[in-house]
C-alpha cells in the first residue's frame, strides 16, 4: 500500500521577488500513487490527464498538477482536493487568490522531468534538453535578427546550446504571459552578454526592452536539462529548488546558474 502520508515542503510560501521550484522525475511512479493524485483532481483536471495520448505526458502532467496542490495547499492550510484552481480566457490556469495573499504557478514537464515554480507574481518554467541538431534555418525563420546574427557567429554544439537558451526562455515567456508561441516568435528577443566577474554567470537582456520590469534566469539542472525562468518583476533576489514527489518527500537543490538578467 502507498503510504498517503503528504510530505512537508520545508520551504514557506516565497516572498515578494522570491521564485520557489519543485522539480521532479516519474522514477518509482506507482499506480496507488498515480490514483491517490488523481483523487486531489476536479473532474475537469482529470479529464484533461486522461486525455493526453502519451503515457509519459500524462502521467507527467499529473505529477505537475499534484505538486501544485500539495504545496498550495500546505502554504494556505487546506488539503490538496480543496484548492482552487481557475483558467484565464488563454487558457493558463492560475491559483485563486485567498485574502491578500496572491500564489502564481507554472508547470513545465520534458521527457520524464516535471518542474513547478511558484511566486507572487505572474512566472513562466521551461524544461529542455540541449538541442543535439543544426538549428540555424529554424533561428533564420523566427528569432529577431541579432539572435540569429548570435547564432552564426558560433558553431557546433556550442551554437545548439545556444540556441536552446534561447528557446526555452521563450517558451518560459509564452507562459509567463499566457499566449502562444507565435506572440513571441520574431518579436521576444533576448541577448547574451560577457560575464562579469569570476562566476562566469551570463547576463540576460531584453532585445528592444531596455527597461523591462520581467526577470529572467536560465539554470543548468543536476541531470543536465536547461531550466529557464521568466517572472513579473524587476529583479529576483532568491530562487529556492526543491526535488520530490508529494508522497516521497523532498530534498534541496543548487542547479548551476548560467544567465540571468
Amino acid at each position: 500500500m502507498f503510504p498517503k502520508t503528504i510530505h512537508t515542503l520545508p520551504c514557506d510560501l516565497p516572498e515578494d521577488n522570491h521564485v520557489v521550484v519543485v522539480s521532479a522525475d516519474l522514477d518509482g511512479f506507482t499506480e496507488a500513487e498515480q490514483a491517490l493524485y488523481h483523487s486531489w483532481l476536479t473532474p475537469r483536471e482529470s479529464a484533461r490527464v486522461n486525455a493526453i495520448k502519451f503515457p509519459e505526458a500524462a502521467q507527467c502532467s499529473l505529477l505537475g498538477r499534484a505538486i501544485v496542490r500539495a504545496v498550495a495547499a500546505q502554504w494556505r492550510h487546506t488539503s490538496p482536493d480543496l484548492v482552487e484552481i481557475s483558467y484565464q480566457e488563454s487558457g493558463k490556469p492560475v491559483l485563486d487568490s485567498v485574502g491578500n495573499s496572491s500564489l502564481h504557478f507554472s508547470i513545465t514537464h520534458h521527457r520524464n522531468q516535471v518542474a513547478v515554480t511558484f511566486a507572487r507574481n505572474p512566472l513562466g518554467v521551461d524544461l529542455e534538453s540541449p538541442m543535439q541538431e543544426d538549428k540555424i534555418k529554424l533561428a533564420r525563420r523566427y528569432f529577431v535578427p541579432q539572435e540569429t546574427e548570435f547564432m552564426e557567429a558560433h558553431k557546433g554544439q556550442e551554437r545548439n546550446e545556444y540556441f536552446t537558451w534561447l528557446w526555452t526562455l521563450k517558451e518560459a515567456e509564452v507562459k509567463r504571459i499566457g499566449g502562444a508561441m507565435a506572440h513571441v516568435m520574431g518579436k521576444a528577443g533576448f541577448e547574451f552578454l560577457p560575464p562579469e566577474g569570476a562566476a562566469g554567470i551570463k547576463a540576460i537582456r531584453r532585445i528592444g526592452h531596455p527597461e523591462d520590469s520581467t526577470s529572467y534566469q536560465l539554470y543548468r539542472t543536476q541531470v543536465g536539462m536547461l531550466l529557464s525562468l521568466a517572472c513579473s518583476t524587476p529583479f529576483i533576489t532568491g530562487t529556492n529548488l526543491w526535488i520530490g514527489r508529494p508522497n516521497t518527500g523532498y530534498q534541496h537543490s543548487v542547479p548551476s546558474l548560467l544567465a540571468q538578467t
